[in-house]
């Protein structure tokens, strides 16, 4: 990963949304970023595995990653 700028923010978020959810277990990066084959207009693929809600917490922390 080539930009410490950019991995401070993942890191960030994902802490973000750990101290937010305390049923996250664990955070996974992939795609060109993680491959580093990203160009200036690739996305960030970040898959979060987080254990069971209820669908009420399901929409709602869908919503809250949109934001």
């Amino acid at each position: 990963m080539k930009d410490k700028g950019t991995n401070k923010i993942i890191s960030d978020y994902i802490s973000l949304i750990a101290k937010q959810n305390n049923q996250l277990i664990k955070a996974y990066l992939f795609g060109s970023y993680a491959k580093q084959t990203d160009r200036p207009d690739s996305d960030i693929d970040i898959a979060l595995i987080i254990s069971d809600l209820s669908d009420d917490e399901k929409f709602d922390l869908q919503v809250q990653l949109m934001l």
